[in-house]
């Protein structure tokens, strides 16, 4: 009988039970069970297409959520409980979110699903980030809940919890109490702030007000055990019957913390004091006090307090499709949280404080966080500068700015230094034109029209305050904190336009083109829009690119011309520069490919002929034959190296560009907008080409023999040229893969075709790639005055139906009869531009005029030879033997003596130029004869007996004669690296 109640216990259809259970956990979480069951049919058959790896459970809750958002847009009022979804999956909720990514793309799921993710993703990414700040701030200002006396005052209350379902709040608070409710607070006041919920270093403003707000509820209430007795900036606690004395814990956390106190401020006056008068007046919070707001957590309001918030603040996420931000309460890995525990549950955050300590023994613990300093002004202090990250650094430096930083965490860190750095770059302006803008002004106007330029920002400033004010917080309760930040751009908007027109200046540019351009409103509308954008992306708005562009009505092709002059004139921020790049590749990429954009005027004005990349690039910065590296005598003028022409033939000349065709010689000039437009497109086509034939395996023989990518470029250049067309409406990318699809096939009698599906997948893992690039391809447009919709599909179809028809003919003149020939058409493969490099050269630090590049690689005569006498740069390479004897030099030459093997200095024997340390050492006007000096020995890094002998052995059984032993230390003359900036140890 019990081996029969065992067999009718097991279920005999799996799958039947996944799907009982399925329907079960879906309907308790509120969620349609007909959208359920069309997910369920669905994911049964989508395993022969799809690989779905792990827990059943794991897919199928996502997917069911990811359909309930799609499938009817109201489902923000269905009340869907998605802490159910995650308490039923092992998924952490990055990961949840991760797999309704891939729903997304798997069943091609609207857009407004798609940015509904987005939203909740980037919103629990922000609470994620702050609350490691929040348990240092906690763990700084307020007694360690795990600490013995405040666990021995809990557990007979968390012995009663256990079983019950029932939460029964104490009569007393404790520690665990002031840290679960400061935390619910904070996430409730953030769901109301509407216009700066979405900001990272606004949100931590917030943060930082409500600690400010229970600090001086715990001051009134006179508990003074809940607070750290190592935190010596608390006032001492009043005797009994005196008045409350209101005590601003804000410039304190913000001088610790990293805050800006100036920010902090105005929102607590103009956003957190306000909101909290919201709720009072709602009743989700009660005080008799209401300016100061002191008794939250009295003994007769504090259980109202909590249910009160967490109540609205579980309607309120459920409306928003939000995952709870309360569960990193009970979440073991911060980086991971998952659903837990109970976060009203005082036991569960306990224990899983507990874990975390275990897990994390460092974390928040013995971090030295009491030792409060008085509140400076660290934001605008010019002076204040993080150690530099350099070899020159001392062991103490860097041990300094390691401690330093391991209480940041990196996207806050990021994000306030951002505001910091450019807060600092625009030190001593104010929001009107410096002195010196108004004298330039007077110079091109030959009068005073400051008064215009001050109009004409006030009217870009007041229409992106107004947009934002519409979008975000409709009843205009953060509109000062708004208005604040559109002054900080502005501020910067007058520092572009001074800077801009300084530089013409500076290059002799007549006086009528510079006011011609001062007068340019597309000038003036781009520079306040790249201000607005510095300003936004510092701190980390939702409201970014390219979203000011819409607002002031910028086309991106205007925008995107002044973003390369700003990065070359300005000192921005790594990250900023970072920004500015993505921005500038999104644009050529696809945005100023749409029907509407100016640049179709500004291509139709030219020929296509002569926009070729030759025509358009510099000749340095080209290259004939990409695979090979032998250098050509003819280009050292510029340093530039290139290979063999491809045909056997003379090259190309100005009567005959790369498409073949004979045309009228002509001279484009290529400085103009369009040569520059054309430069950066191929520029960037020629990265993503070179990056997909590197994924595709076509190595640097494949290339010389066969020159795979420079045919790729070769059909992508006479599309871009001669069918511009096929880019209207389209993205860059699509045009690229259909291009080395084209060339890959053309070579499968040489045993290197490629399949779509491996194009596809090597273009995947670039950092642009996006699934709609190629699964949603316009395939034909509705014609002007024409009712028919646009007809789009994947990018197989827009290959067979449109690329091939429209390129076939240069296509069939394309395919070489002879390897690395032309084919009897006249075809020459096009050069290709050269791989953009970074700036090698960098200043160490701002007040050493010291500079480091990478080595470059030259031939061994070159290494050997010494530096020029007359050259006021001195070059050391690390490594090389001889180099140690210029770094001598120069110290002799710092130092005012010359160096001698025994450590002792001689006088030199010319005092010119002994003050300087870029100068070589002066030589004597009288040279006498010297013995020879044997050359100084090879530096070799010291390694330890053991490991020498080791090597030793292992050459003599190779045959090899053993290493040359580390030359004594006498040989090696002293050299004092102090004033040289250079670590004593080479």
């Amino acid at each position: 009988m019990a081996r029969q109640r065992n067999r009718e216990s097991t279920p005999e259809n799996p799958a039947e039970e996944v799907r009982t259970r399925f329907l079960t956990i879906t309907k308790e979480a509120n969620l349609d069970q007909k959208t359920c069951q069309n997910v369920y049919t669905f994911f049964e058959s989508s395993h022969v297409k799809y690989s779905m790896e792990g827990d059943q459970m794991d897919w199928l809750l996502p997917g069911a959520y990811a359909h309930a958002i799609s499938v009817k847009p109201a489902a923000f009022e269905s009340r869907i409980i998605l802490l159910r979804l995650l308490r039923a999956t092992s998924l952490s909720v990055p990961n949840f979110y991760a797999r309704l990514k891939k729903w997304c793309d798997i069943c091609n799921l609207q857009t407004a699903a798609r940015d509904t993710f987005l939203h909740a993703e980037r919103y629990f990414q922000i609470s994620r980030t702050i609350f490691e700040r929040f348990e240092q701030m906690f763990m700084c200002v307020f007694r360690d809940p795990l600490d013995g006396d405040q666990m021995e005052l809990v557990l007979p209350r968390a012995m009663e919890l256990r079983g019950k379902k029932k939460i029964n709040f104490p009569k007393i608070i404790q520690s665990v109490d002031v840290y679960v409710f400061a935390w619910d607070l904070f996430v409730r006041a953030r769901r109301s702030a509407v216009v700066i919920r979405d900001d990272l270093v606004t949100c931590y403003h917030l943060l930082i007000c409500v600690m400010d707000c229970v600090c001086s509820n715990v001051l009134a209430m006179k508990r003074s055990e809940l607070l750290n007795p190592g935190c010596s900036i608390l006032p001492v606690e009043a005797e009994e019957g005196a008045p409350h004395k209101y005590f601003s814990l804000r410039p304190y956390l913000c001088a610790k913390f990293e805050g800006i106190n100036r920010d902090c401020d105005t929102l607590y006056q103009n956003c957190f004091l306000p909101l909290m008068a919201q709720l009072v007046k709602d009743q989700e919070l009660s005080s008799s006090t209401v300016p100061g707001y002191l008794e939250l957590m009295s003994e007769d309001n504090f259980e109202k307090n909590l249910r009160g918030i967490n109540t609205h603040y579980e309607n309120l996420i459920r409306v928003a499709c939000l995952a709870d931000e309360r569960v990193l309460l009970v979440s073991q890995d911060v980086a991971a949280p998952g659903a837990g525990g109970d976060p009203m549950n005082v036991i569960d955050v306990i224990d899983t404080m507990k874990e975390r300590r275990k897990i994390f023994p460092t974390a928040n613990r013995k971090l030295e966080l009491n030792d409060f300093k008085t509140p400076t002004p660290v934001m605008l202090s010019p002076t204040v500068a993080p150690t530099p990250l350099t070899p020159s650094s001392s062991c103490s430096a860097l041990q300094q700015r390691s401690a330093h930083e391991s209480v940041k965490s990196p996207p806050l860190q990021t994000a306030v230094d951002l505001v910091t750095q450019l807060t600092n770059l625009v030190s001593g302006r104010t929001h009107a034109p410096s002195e010196k803008l108004k004298e330039i002004i007077i110079l091109l106007y030959e009068g005073d029209v400051t008064p215009r330029f001050v109009e004409r920002v006030s009217n870009y400033r007041e229409k992106l305050v107004t947009a934002y004010i519409q979008a975000c917080d409709p009843s205009g309760l953060a509109e000062p904190y708004m208005r604040q930040r559109f002054m900080f751009a502005q501020t910067w908007y007058f520092k572009l336009v001074e800077d801009m027109l300084v530089s013409e200046r500076n290059r002799n540019t007549p006086l009528p083109r510079i006011k011609n351009l001062a007068e340019s409103e597309k000038f003036h509308i781009s520079l306040f829009a790249l201000a607005a954008e510095m300003v936004l992306f510092s701190y980390n708005c939702s409201k970014m690119f390219p979203w000011p562009i819409e607002v002031l009505q910028l086309s991106p092709y205007d925008f995107v011309r002044m973003i390369e002059p700003v990065v070359l004139l300005e000192q921005l921020p790594k990250q900023m520069i970072k920004h500015f790049g993505r921005i500038e590749e999104t644009i050529y990429e696809q945005m100023v490919w749409k029907a509407d954009s100016p640049v179709w005027a500004e291509i139709s004005s030219v020929e296509a002929d002569v926009m070729t990349a030759r025509d358009v690039c510099w000749s340095h910065n080209l290259e004939d034959n990409p695979a090979s590296n032998k250098p050509n005598p003819g280009d050292s003028k510029h340093g530039r190296r290139s290979g063999a022409p491809l045909v056997p033939t003379a090259a190309p000349s100005s009567s005959q560009n790369a498409t073949g065709s004979n045309v009228a010689p002509a001279k484009a000039q290529k400085n103009t907008a369009v040569c520059l437009f054309f430069r950066k497109i191929y520029v960037l086509a020629g990265v993503r080409l070179r990056d997909i034939c590197a994924k595709l395996g076509f190595d640097k023989d494949v290339e010389r023999k066969h020159h795979v990518f420079q045919r790729m470029f070769t059909l992508f250049e006479n599309a871009i040229t001669l069918h511009t067309d096929l880019l209207k409406d389209r993205h860059l990318d699509q045009v690229l893969l259909c291009c080395a699809y084209v060339v890959s096939k053309l070579e499968t009698a040489n045993g290197l075709a490629k399949s779509f599906h491996l194009i596809m997948n090597a273009y995947r893992f670039q950092a642009q790639a996006e699934s709609r690039v190629y699964r949603s391809v316009l395939i034909s447009g509705p014609d002007a005055g024409s009712a028919e919709p646009e007809v789009r599909a994947d990018i197989i179809t827009f290959y067979n139906q449109v690329f091939v028809r429209v390129m076939q003919g240069f296509i069939a003149k394309f395919s070489p009869k002879k390897k690395g020939q032309a084919t009897p058409g006249g075809v020459i493969l096009s050069p290709v531009p050269r791989v953009p490099g970074r700036d090698t050269r960098r200043q160490i630090h701002p007040a050493a005029k010291i500079y480091l590049s990478p080595r470059k690689v030259e031939p061994p005569a070159a290494v050997a030879m010494p530096p020029p006498t007359n050259s006021r740069v001195l070059t050391f390479t690390f490594g090389v033997t001889g180099q140690i004897d210029s770094l001598i030099s120069a110290n002799a030459a710092k130092q005012g003596g010359t160096p001698l093997p025994g450590g002792k200095r001689v006088a030199p024997a010319s005092s010119s130029g002994s003050g300087d340390a870029s100068l070589p050492a002066p030589a004597p006007k009288k040279p006498k004869k010297e013995k020879k000096v044997p050359p100084p020995p090879i530096i070799r890094p010291a390694i330890s007996p053991r490991i020498a002998a080791r090597q030793a052995a292992a050459a003599l059984a190779n045959g090899l004669p053993p290493p040359l032993a580390e030359p004594p230390a006498t040989a090696t003359p002293a050299v004092n690296f102090q004033d040289a900036a250079m670590p004593a140890s080479l």
